[in-house]
């Protein structure tokens, strides 16, 4: 978890979180990826019940991004080769940290990957980073929302990256209108929304039917153990009585993002 600020001993002995600074430094980067996070891809990178791998959410990017800046100033050495003002190495150094944690996946496992985004905004912050080798960087794109309102529809989502990729081209002559299409036809999930939403006749079962029809490939609900104002205990209940009235077997739902996503790793997306 990069970001965190505090280790926290639950059970006795174990240590949790702590690790931003292996993520900040580009060497200490590698190795964590090397010892811990390639061996996960290894382990799992194949089994078909995996269907996609998130690489962390963006719950509060601009403390993420406020911590980074702090070990940047910590440790000058760390800023080698970054520029700008401390938010803009800061956001240079996340967007590096989501390219090698991406291309460990692409290069290891079999699934796609995404990265949930705190909202829209930075979704499409994160929909147009492209690896080393010039693909997509995220397979699948993904943003929690916790807004009152609901989302809007894919399409018009899609319609806000395609008018960025476009501005970008006019400077990046990689970026042909086959990536852009590529890029912007993407797979794109709601990676979080509130199980209880507040809204009278919004449960878990009406949010799914509607993130469907609006051409969602796929939604999560959160949460059903917590404690917090977005806690619903009923939501599998829920989830489960919308799976039964729709005919669909959550192995199906499954099988569907993973059709979905799946082809974001085709020859014919990544030109």
């Amino acid at each position: 978890r990069a970001g965190a600020d505090r280790v926290h001993a639950d059970p006795p002995g174990a240590q949790v979180g702590g690790h931003d600074e292996a993520f900040v430094d580009p060497a200490k980067r590698r190795r964590l990826i090397a010892r811990v996070i390639i061996p996960l891809l290894r382990r799992y990178g194949t089994r078909s019940r995996v269907v996609v791998w998130n690489l962390f959410n963006f719950d509060q990017p601009e403390r993420l991004l406020a911590r980074i800046a702090s070990l940047l100033q910590a440790k000058p050495g760390l800023a080698h080769g970054l520029s700008g003002t401390p938010r803009e190495q800061a956001a240079q150094v996340l967007e590096a940290i989501v390219r090698d944690l991406a291309q460990a996946v692409h290069d290891t496992a079999r699934q796609p990957v995404f990265a949930g985004a705190a909202d829209l905004e930075q979704m499409l912050d994160l929909a147009v980073l492209r690896d080393h080798d010039g693909r997509p960087t995220v397979d699948v794109l993904a943003f929690n929302h916790f807004e009152h309102a609901l989302p809007p529809s894919a399409g018009f989502v899609r319609a806000q990256l395609r008018q960025r990729l476009e501005a970008m081209a006019r400077q990046d002559s990689s970026l042909t209108p086959q990536l852009i299409a590529a890029m912007v036809n993407r797979p794109i999930i709601i990676s979080r929304f509130p199980a209880r939403n507040g809204r009278p006749g919004l449960d878990v079962g009406a949010y799914l039917t509607w993130a469907e029809r609006m051409g969602y490939a796929a939604a999560w609900a959160w949460n059903v153990n917590g404690t917090d104002q977005h806690a619903d205990r009923q939501a599998p209940v829920r989830t489960t009585d919308w799976f039964r009235a729709h005919t669909v077997e959550q192995d199906e739902w499954l099988d569907r993002l993973e059709r979905l996503a799946g082809a974001a790793q085709g020859d014919h997306l990544f030109l």
